[in-house]
């Protein structure tokens, strides 16, 4: 069992969702984050913190991605305030997670996009 499998088994019905859609979507940005945000922010952070060989290839790659995953993550909440529903639910908890290392490394986003650590 992974830890996204743990949560969802542990959490109450508001954190998984009310509805099977809203499940569903939980599922999807649990997902999204393990699969998208995860790689990127470690591709990046994990050369800063010396865990990692910088590699400029990967690491211009990561940054465009980053690019697109912020893009796609401000996009989708322009309108919205959380993920999943009215109420936060563990896609919020999940993908602030997910970013948080990234945040806690690269000060200023947007400076870091374009230079490096």
């Amino acid at each position: 069992m992974n830890s996204s499998s743990f949560i969802v088994l542990v959490s109450n019905e508001q954190l998984r969702g009310k509805t099977l859609a809203e499940q569903s979507q939980v599922l999807q940005w649990i997902e999204y984050g393990e699969r998208e945000i995860i790689p990127t922010s470690a591709t990046l952070v994990y050369p800063c913190m010396g865990i990692m060989q910088f590699n400029k290839q990967n690491n211009e790659r990561a940054k465009d991605e980053l690019k697109h995953i912020l893009q796609l993550l401000n996009d989708y909440l322009r309108t919205r305030t959380y993920l999943v529903g009215e109420r936060i639910t563990l896609a919020d908890i999940a993908v602030a997670s997910d970013l948080l290392l990234l945040f806690q490394w690269v000060r200023n986003i947007k400076i870091y996009i374009f230079f490096n650590c």
